[in-house]
């Protein structure tokens, strides 16, 4: 009986090797035969031999192996049985599916064949950067990437065989921080021709934003500013105009927008505040380019209108007045409720 038997496995083929008997039996050995079952594969040798391969056989299959010597009287008893799985490196899985994040990529695939042997591992790889993810799960984070540049990703598996071919790359994905509060108007005055937007700061999840771009409703960028309020000009008393405000981020892409609507030119509060018993010109305290006839009317508080002055009250508190401007061309009519505090 052959001694010290072993057996590896690789694509589709086992290799056995062993040593030689304790004992011929009186007659020199002649040849040596290796069996392998289910079904009963071999392959033999001469005296010589110490080993020798069988092949087509199923990856992932275990196989029972034995080895007997032959001599001028017959074959021996069979070695000790010992077990062994033909196996190849795993296949390339197929191109892997990545989601950005901020400043992060989230990789994930499926599973290949692992060519008759459990799979280990798997290396992801990014492009361009070459940082590397190794994982024994089916998805894997990347941090540390850089924002706003894209990055596509590949997978490859390995088993006790090797490592296997590397899959397509993924689709390109590009990290990039998110908006936690976006810019919205806090507020559009309407003057001569102008009108005068101020807007409220949008905040990222990191970093800050590196400006503001103004455009009108149909896509012509009036304003390009690294502060929150912008003045836009040369517009037509009485149109009507809409805008959007759009924030940009050295670690973002531009996002988020708000269209408030505006009269150019028409009725705005001018004055909010006034003494005791002090007076001011209407036209100072809401004005507008419309030569519409004015009308105002109290609402509540005790200041009152005497000819062409708004006259505050006599002691402190508030004072509310509607103002109402007639419909003249190029202005339709207009209202506006006025808000004064007294002190």
């Amino acid at each position: 009986m052959p001694t010290s038997v072993s057996a590896s496995g690789s694509d589709g083929a086992v290799t056995v090797a062993w040593s030689l008997p304790n004992s011929d039996g009186g007659s020199a050995i002649t040849g040596y035969t290796a069996t392998l079952n289910p079904g009963g594969f071999t392959c033999t040798t001469d005296a010589a031999g110490r080993s020798c391969t069988v092949g087509n056989l199923t990856n992932g299959t275990s196989y029972s192996v034995s080895v007997t010597a032959t001599n001028s009287l017959g074959t021996g008893i069979p070695s000790t049985e010992i077990q062994v799985v033909p196996a190849t490196i795993p296949s390339a899985p197929s191109a892997p599916s990545a989601v950005a994040g901020d400043g992060s990529a989230t990789v994930t695939w499926a599973a290949p064949s692992n060519g008759g042997s459990v799979i280990t591992s798997y290396v992801v790889t990014a492009t361009p950067s070459g940082a590397t993810c190794t994982t024994t799960e089916l998805s894997c984070l990347f941090t540390g990437l850089q924002n706003l540049y894209a990055y596509t990703f590949t997978v490859a598996a390995s088993n006790a065989m090797g490592t296997g071919a590397v899959s397509p790359a993924s689709s390109a994905v590009t990290p990039s921080a998110t908006w936690l509060t976006n810019p919205e108007f806090v507020s559009a005055v309407p003057g001569n021709k102008i009108v005068v937007l101020t807007w409220s700061v949008g905040v990222l999840s990191s970093g800050s934003p590196t400006g503001y771009v103004v455009k009108t409703s149909d896509g012509v960028e009036v304003c390009r500013t690294t502060a929150v309020t912008c003045t836009v000009g040369g517009l037509a008393n009485g149109s009507v105009p809409t805008f959007s405000v759009e924030a940009l981020g050295a670690t973002a892409v531009a996002a988020s927008q708000a269209t408030p609507k505006v009269v150019v030119g028409g009725l705005v509060q001018k004055v909010k505040t006034m003494k005791v018993t002090s007076r001011v010109l209407l036209t100072k305290v809401a004005s507008t380019m419309s030569k519409g006839k004015t009308s105002w009317t109290r609402s509540s508080g005790s200041c009152a209108v005497s000819g062409k002055y708004l006259v505050a009250a006599s002691r402190q508190g508030s004072c509310v007045f509607r103002v109402s401007v007639a419909k003249k061309a190029p202005f339709s009519a207009q209202k506006l409720t006025v808000r004064l505090q007294v002190s």
